[in-house]
């Protein structure tokens, strides 16, 4: 980095002025101040900017939060659905091989023909004598 000495840009800073010189600065400033006003537009563009900002960082909070949301029912709805896939074979009735199996056997038990069988399997399983296998 260096010594700390500000290189001469062939400007006289403060502390190389003497006090006329500075006295005479400090006025052609406060002589300025006369002719530079803001302009009529300038209050309108840095409410407009104020707006924008604030816009922008609401956005950016109400995302956030989104994602927040989202996380958290997320890690809320991963132990949920472990446990409802755990169980969720229980849950379900047989399939459509196994209904046509069951009728299968039962027409060759009972010497009846096959749509008999599907009508009387369903029959039985409505009625719950015969319990739905599981997968």
């Amino acid at each position: 980095m260096g010594s700390g000495v500000v290189p001469n840009d062939g400007q006289p800073h403060d502390d190389e002025l003497s006090s006329e010189e500075q006295l005479a600065l400090e006025s052609m400033i406060h002589s300025a101040s006369n002719y530079v006003v803001p302009s009529d537009k300038l209050r309108g563009q840095v409410l407009n900017a104020a707006r924008e900002l604030f816009s922008d960082r609401r956005s950016e909070r109400v995302y956030l939060e989104w994602v927040w949301v989202l996380a958290i029912v997320a890690c809320l709805l991963v132990p949920v659905l472990q446990s409802v896939s755990a169980y969720g074979n229980s849950f379900q009735g047989p399939s459509a091989k196994q209904i046509e199996e069951q009728a299968i056997q039962l027409a060759r038990e009972q010497n009846m023909e096959m749509d008999w069988g599907l009508v009387e399997v369903f029959s039985r399983m409505r009625q719950g004598s015969i319990a739905p296998t599981s997968r």
